[in-house]
């Protein structure tokens, strides 16, 4: 038995690594993938390189593309990099950055569903 959990692609049917964005027999995509930021070879925040891993491309090429959008867009990629940074889980059974603080603010202003036991004192 592998260590490695499994799942099946669904065009050609074939058994494949559970992490897969791809299928290596049919190259088909897989619709399961989650963007997370827990890839190897992240040096920051993990965006570039979870993209590259989504996208199936080389993490170098991927921070040459972001350096290159930083210098044409005149730092607006910058943003970009934070938007996504912001809306990216870093696992994949995670909850984003973002939603987890717009739950903790959802939690300031919820008002309480049973009301507080004061904890009595027995003698």
């Amino acid at each position: 038995m592998t260590d490695t959990l499994t799942k099946t692609c669904p065009a050609c049917l074939t058994a494949i690594d559970a992490n897969a964005s791809r299928c290596p027999k049919c190259t088909q995509r897989q619709s399961d993938v989650v963007l997370s930021r827990d890839v190897p070879g992240k040096v920051i925040g993990g965006v570039c390189s979870a993209l590259a891993h989504h996208f199936n491309w080389d993490v170098t090429v991927m921070r040459v593309v972001f350096i290159a959008s930083l210098a044409v867009t005149g730092g607006l990629a910058f943003w970009v990099y934070v938007a996504t940074w912001l809306m990216t889980p870093f696992g994949r059974h995670e909850r984003a950055p973002l939603a987890k603080f717009f739950d903790s603010v959802a939690n300031v202003f919820a008002s309480p569903t049973q009301p507080q036991r004061v904890p009595t004192e027995t003698q």
